[in-house]
């Protein structure tokens, strides 16, 4: 590894190649999902392609898709609830072990 693959020396979305636009854990927003999901969308690269930042589009609750073939939730669905519920994704939950 060299100094021009830490951090903000990473490269970005766009390249010297018209058309060709980078996404992936290598590139500025780092590693891991979140630094995935960043890099393809609004302030990487689907957010070049179209010269638009998705990104901010998403923070203000834009859904990019089609909008009837979601199932009807109820306005109190907690996204993040049902993400961290293990009983609701079919496991238990391990016990933590104790620390000496």
């Amino acid at each position: 590894m060299n100094l021009a693959q830490i951090g903000p020396l990473r490269p970005g979305p766009r390249t010297e190649i018209a058309g060709l636009y980078l996404a992936g854990a290598s590139l500025g927003w780092g590693p891991g999902v979140e630094g995935v999901m960043l890099s393809g969308v609004g302030v990487g690269a689907a957010g070049a392609v179209l010269d638009r930042d998705l990104f901010a589009d998403i923070r203000a609750g834009a859904v990019f898709g089609n909008t009837d073939q979601l199932p009807d939730r109820g306005s109190d669905w907690d996204p993040l609830a049902v993400a961290t519920d293990t009983v609701l994704r079919g496991k238990k939950a391990r016990p933590r072990r104790s620390r000496p």
